[in-house]
């Protein structure tokens, strides 16, 4: 059968492991994998995965994924309302998404709001709790790069390519990373009840 399946795929056929996928009722589709020794390579889409550990852990990616949307999205509810800062910097990312060929330039912006936020970008990383290294490394790939997608696109001539999929993925995870860690210190810092959440950076004893 597979000799006679290679003359209309013009490859050679081997006959595969056998696999067991479930289709759930929301249309989506797990697969119960049996790994072998080696390294599974999986492109395109997102992999969910569910699984135990040894010690009896059980590992969830696709409950954990619903579960920070969904804190995201409450968070985003509770203090976007009263906290400008935040509210920016989600129509930044907000505006990333919809227009792709600036979408380094709205990146962008959330930094600078956060370093105006805080009084200055490096003490933004401190109460932030973030490291030099990120906020150095998307300052990289928004400015220094020769990418269509870039804030100074103008200065590298016309020699200019796309943005790599693992830049866009970098740079879009470091400001996601940014954008959460406010949230984080908001709900650090929450006002006592009946108060306005102040939209001004920390004290400089925070």
């Amino acid at each position: 059968m597979l000799l006679g399946a290679q003359l209309a795929a013009h490859a050679s056929c081997e006959l595969s492991r056998p696999s067991v996928s479930a289709l759930h009722e929301d249309g989506s589709r797990g697969l119960i994998l049996e790994p072998e020794t080696g390294r599974i390579q999986i492109s395109g889409g997102q992999l969910d995965v569910h699984y135990v550990r040894d010690d009896g852990t059980v590992v969830d990616t696709r409950r954990d994924r619903t579960e920070h949307k969904h804190r995201l999205s409450r968070a985003a509810a509770t203090h976007g309302p009263r906290n400008e800062a935040l509210a920016r910097m989600l129509r930044s990312y907000r505006s990333a998404i919809r227009d792709p060929e600036d979408e380094f330039i709205y990146l962008y912006e959330v930094r600078d709001t956060l370093a105006s936020t805080f009084g200055g970008w490096e003490k933004g990383l401190q109460h932030l709790g973030q490291t030099k290294r990120k906020g150095d490394r998307l300052h990289a790939i928004c400015n220094d790069l020769p990418l269509r997608q870039g804030r100074h696109r103008g200065r590298v001539g016309a020699t200019l390519r796309s943005a790599s999929e693992e830049e866009l993925s970098e740079a879009r995870s470091l400001t996601a990373g940014f954008i959460e860690a406010y949230v984080e210190y908001l709900e650090r810092n929450l006002p006592e009840p009946g108060e306005v959440h102040p939209n001004r950076p920390p004290p400089t004893n925070a």
